[in-house]
């Protein structure tokens, strides 16, 4: 089976035997790579529906990347997100070994960053739904802070590690 540079519909590839992809696809719907063994995205790949790269050994995520809905990253080995990342729905990165996020990333939906090694967040980011850092060593700073139903967290307070972040969160944090 060859894959057209533009992909009209989902394209599963789920468990499949195909290791490359070629450079500026565009999937109009999902695009499922989920336990395969392609080692990288292609350049400036679009994917208007759900993008699953779940248990791959892709490492990096190329800049350019456009992700309308859902972004599942759980299981791999990704460790950094390209600048001003914007997925239109979810993102999960829960049990990556990622350390950190990227200034200007926006999530449409929740951020998943369960099981992860973030320790701080960038100085500027945006998730519309809910912001999990359970199991982080971040969530070990949350803990000390007292945190409202609306996320007030006391901005003024010196010890407080979110007290230089530009960061918006419509819904719950979870830590």
């Amino acid at each position: 089976m060859k894959i057209n540079k533009k992909h009209d519909g989902d394209l599963d590839l789920r468990h499949s035997s195909f290791i490359e992809l070629p450079d500026e696809l565009e999937v109009i719907g999902d695009l499922d790579l989920g336990f395969t063994s392609i080692t990288e995205l292609p350049h400036n790949l679009k994917v208007a529906g759900n993008l699953n790269i779940e248990s791959t050994k892709i490492t990096e995520i190329p800049f350019g990347i456009m992700v309308g809905r859902n972004f599942n990253l759980m299981h791999t080995s990704v460790t950094k997100l390209p600048y001003a990342l914007t997925v239109g729905g979810n993102l999960s990165l829960r049990y990556t070994p990622i350390t950190e996020l990227p200034e200007g990333l926006v999530v449409g939906g929740n951020l998943d960053l369960a099981f992860t090694y973030i320790a701080k967040l960038p100085r500027w980011f945006e998730v519309e739904g809910d912001l999990d850092l359970s199991y982080t060593p971040f969530s070990l700073t949350l803990a000390e802070l007292a945190i409202t139903e609306n996320f007030g967290l006391g901005y003024n307070s010196v010890n407080n590690p979110l007290s230089d972040l530009e960061m918006y969160v419509k819904g719950r944090i979870i830590y």
